[in-house]
């Protein structure tokens, strides 16, 4: 997926691709990812909402998350297109700061 939002312009980078970012917990990725000023996209609702929650809660800033909601790992086509129409309607790292932004499968 990575690959995908490089090619349409995107600036990420993919945990599972580099072998430190997958060796870091969430709460280290959330952290990296903020001092990175990068969005973080997940699809582990179980986690992040309440890692987001307590960041904030710490008073403790990070750059943006998005987590997708009953949406499978395989579906390229359907998260690209719902990033893009999210990235399109906040397209600055600004508007991102602190925010978490859930995406549900009825909205992709």
């Amino acid at each position: 997926m990575a690959t995908r939002l490089l090619a349409e312009g995107h600036d990420v980078v993919a945990a599972n691709e580099d072998p430190h970012l997958a060796r870091l917990d969430d709460r280290s990725l959330l952290q990296h990812a903020a001092s990175d000023e990068r969005v973080l996209i997940t699809c582990n609702v179980r986690d992040f909402p309440a890692i987001v929650r307590e960041r904030g809660e710490e008073m403790r800033e990070h750059a943006g998350c998005i987590i997708l909601v009953r949406v499978d790992h395989s579906e390229f086509g359907i998260i690209l297109r719902s990033l893009s129409r999210i990235f399109e309607n906040l397209p600055t790292q600004e508007a991102w700061h602190n925010l978490c932004r859930f995406v549900s499968r009825s909205e992709v």
